[in-house]
Formats: C-alpha cells, sequence, structure tokens
C-alpha cells in the first residue's frame, strides 16, 4: 500500500504536464498541438473522440456532477477529521505549547486557525458544488437528495463546532499556568495527536486526487467546447461571435483546480512532516 508521501509525490511529478496542459487549452490549442501525456486526458478511452461533440460534452457534464458528488463526500471526511484535530490542539493546548513545541504560542496558534478555517472552506466548497449537481443531475432528485442531506448535517456540524453562528471568528487559545504532565499524559497526547493528524493528512490526499479528476474533466470540457465552435472561431466574424469572456473565466476555474490540487497535496505532505516531528521531539523530552 502507498504511502501518503509516495502518493504525494505522484501528484506532485504531474504538475509540471498538467500546467502545461493548462496553457495550451488557454491558448486555445488543438489535440495534436499537446503533449503526449496530456492527450489521455482529453481521450480518457478508446473512441471517446469519435462521437459528436454534443453527446462528448453531455458526457463531461454527467461526469462533473459525479466529481461534484466525491467532492462533497471527501469534503465532508476532511471536516469531520479536522474538527477532531482541531478540539485536540485546544484541549491539549498547554502542553502543546509548553512541552511540545517549547513555548511557541504564534506556532500553536497558526496550527489550530489553519485546521478550523479548512474546516469551514469545506463547507463552502461543498455548498458550490450541491449547486452545480442539482442544476445538471440527470439522475432525478432522489440521488442529489442524499448530498443535499450531506451538505444540511455538515452546515449543522459547522455551527455546533463555531458556537453558533458562521461568521463568528476564530477564538485565540489562552496558555495556562505552566503544568507538569505525567509520563502517560504526554505520551497519550502524541499518540494521539500522530494519529489525527494523519488522519487529516489522509483526508486531505484523499480530496486531492478528487479535486485532480474535477481539474481533468474541466480540461475536457474546455477542450471539447472550443471543438464546437472551431467552425465559428474560423469565420470571419469569428472575434465577435466567440464566447471569450466564458472561456476566459473556464481557464480561470481550471487553474484554480490545479491550484487546489497543488495546496491540498502540500497540506498532506506537510502534516506528515509535522506528525512525525512533533512526536519525536515530544519523546525526545520523556527520555
Amino acid at each position: 500500500m502507498e504511502s501518503v508521501s509516495d502518493r504525494v509525490e505522484l501528484i506532485r511529478s504531474k504538475l509540471p504536464d498538467l500546467t502545461s496542459l493548462h496553457d495550451a487549452l488557454s491558448q486555445g490549442k488543438l489535440h495534436k498541438d499537446i503533449r503526449i501525456k496530456s492527450q489521455k486526458i482529453l481521450i480518457p478511452y478508446k473512441g471517446f473522440g469519435k462521437r459528436t461533440v454534443d453527446a462528448i460534452i453531455r458526457e463531461i457534464v454527467d461526469e462533473r456532477v459525479e466529481c461534484c458528488c466525491e467532492l462533497i463526500v471527501r469534503q465532508n471526511a476532511l471536516a469531520d477529521v479536522g474538527i477532531l484535530r482541531a478540539h485536540m490542539l485546544r484541549g491539549m493546548y498547554d502542553f502543546y505549547v509548553q512541552d511540545v513545541l517549547e513555548g511557541q504560542i504564534v506556532a500553536a496558534n497558526l496550527d489550530i486557525w489553519q485546521q478550523e478555517f479548512d474546516v469551514s472552506l469545506m463547507f463552502v466548497l461543498s455548498d458550490s458544488q450541491l449547486k452545480f449537481a442539482k442544476a445538471y443531475a440527470r439522475d432525478g432528485p432522489e440521488k442529489i437528495a442524499k448530498y443535499e442531506r450531506m451538505v444540511a448535517a455538515q452546515e449543522k456540524t459547522l455551527l455546533d463546532f463555531k458556537g453558533g453562528q458562521l461568521g463568528d471568528p476564530f477564538l485565540t487559545p489562552v496558555l495556562g499556568e505552566r503544568q507538569n504532565f505525567s509520563a502517560t499524559e504526554r505520551e497519550e497526547f502524541l499518540r494521539n495527536y500522530q494519529l489525527v493528524t494523519l488522519d487529516v493528512a489522509m483526508a486531505n490526499l484523499e480530496l486531492c486526487e478528487a479535486t485532480l479528476r474535477l481539474f481533468e474533466n474541466q480540461a475536457r470540457a474546455i477542450y471539447y467546447w472550443r471543438l464546437s465552435l472551431r467552425d465559428i472561431e474560423q469565420s470571419p466574424m469569428g472575434k465577435v461571435f466567440m464566447p471569450h469572456d466564458d472561456l476566459n473565466f473556464e481557464s480561470e476555474l481550471q487553474k484554480i483546480y490545479l491550484e487546489r490540487c497543488q495546496i491540498l497535496a502540500e497540506r498532506a505532505h506537510d502534516l506528515t512532516d509535522l506528525a512525525a516531528r512533533v512526536v519525536n521531539q515530544g519523546r525526545a523530552g520523556l527520555s
């Protein structure tokens, strides 16, 4: 089974080609002008590109709905483990600052605030993706109802987590008096810290992989949309009738998906590294 680090490195290795694909699509390049590796994204299976453009675009939209539903599930999972980690950090704040981070209050606060911000962001993203899925799903309301309930539950969980108001800023933790923690208490915190932090790292990685599938879907959407407009683009009035603003918007959206992949991969890597460093440093203090 691949480790988080191995899977992160695999994603990192793909980023240059994905960036090249985004740049090529934003310039309106055709299939033959795009790198071989990226061509596999535009034609994901044999015969994909041999149908009518309308049929291809319909399949891309259906796939986008599936991507949105998967992202809602992954974001919900990340929010759940993120809440556990935030509660754990606040619950053992004194020990985390005094014994593990050796008084680095700013570092502890940034860790907590980043985790809590991630929890809030997951709901915002899920709400947006639910709107798309509801607008374009062809499977009927029964399927989407499942994800509506999931997003509603996620909103309630977030409200409970933040004390009842979505707009409330997160409170700055207050450091207590210096305490002498027992070896058992220290070991329990370090074990829980490692387990929960690695769970959050894995949730970030799985969300990254799901976002990568959304990026690939968006790449196909832009390419085949441009293909459907090729006659208009090559006509004498092409500059007038081409939906340049819409195409630019879709290109920027695709860029955001790629940046999100990179951020999530780095977050997974950093949390994995942080878990190892905190546990090693904490256990060194026990010896």
